[in-house]
């Protein structure tokens, strides 16, 4: 297999079925799926690492909505006197003050560090992760040997190669592709992820799995372009 560059996408989608997954808007801590603890360690880490914060860039930064959220997680750790408030930007609200870490909340950072070095968009927990992949799997993607065709035509693959990949991808299973360095794999991957991805699947940037995180992101599965139509998506999920 002979590797080019720059695959495209088909003009025509290929036909999906089933129902349509859409992770639910998180509005309060429980809908997290995570302690309210646990969610105060992940801001004292974010804030151990960057420094000055405002509200908002705290919870961008954890991918959860400030209204309801990270203004409640801002507010414990605030009682605590883990953080405090340094001064207001130019907004209004409390989502434009500027917070920073006390020594006492860098103490229980490094505490929580011990624990898991994970500092990043909130995980997701695995029961929601494995709802969501019965649900996905449900969310079929059919193509044709004319979509494959447009999908690989960058590539020059042999007619066996091809044969073979057209019906692993309707399978609606893992593929596991394998070979020697260079010969396409991976971009035969990224096109099939860039596709699927083009079906408004969900993958979540990380995993809540007993008390540990484990790390999902990928530079091309969280290239997802905003949808204005879509109702916003937290916790992680791209």
């Amino acid at each position: 297999m002979v590797e080019k560059t720059n695959f495209s996408l088909p003009s025509t989608p290929p036909v999906a079925s089933g129902p349509n997954f859409i992770p639910q808007p998180v509005t309060r801590l429980e809908d997290t799926g995570l302690s309210a603890l646990w969610l105060q360690d992940l801001a004292l880490k974010i804030l151990y690492f960057q420094g000055y914060l405002s509200g908002f860039k705290v919870a961008e930064e954890i991918a959860l909505p400030f209204a309801g959220v990270t203004d409640q997680i801002l507010e414990s750790l605030k009682r605590e006197k883990l953080v405090e408030v340094k001064s207001s930007s130019m907004g209004l609200g409390e989502g434009s003050y500027q917070y920073a870490i006390t020594g006492a909340g860098i103490e229980r950072a490094r505490e929580a560090l011990e624990r898991n070095q994970y500092a990043g968009p909130a995980p997701v927990p695995i029961e929601a992760y494995n709802a969501s992949i019965r649900r996905q799997g449900m969310h079929r993607v059919v193509v044709t040997q004319r979509h494959m065709r447009q999908l690989l035509s960058q590539l020059v693959l042999s007619s066996t190669t091809f044969e073979q990949l057209g019906p692993a991808l309707n399978s609606g299973t893992s593929i596991f592709l394998y070979g020697p360095p260079g010969n396409g794999k991976t971009s035969v991957a990224r096109a099939f992820g860039s596709m699927i991805l083009q079906q408004d699947m969900y993958i979540p940037y990380a995993l809540f799995v007993d008390g540990q995180v484990i790390k999902l992101y990928d530079s091309v599965n969280h290239q997802r372009a905003p949808d204005e139509d879509s109702p916003p998506v937290y916790c992680g999920w791209r």
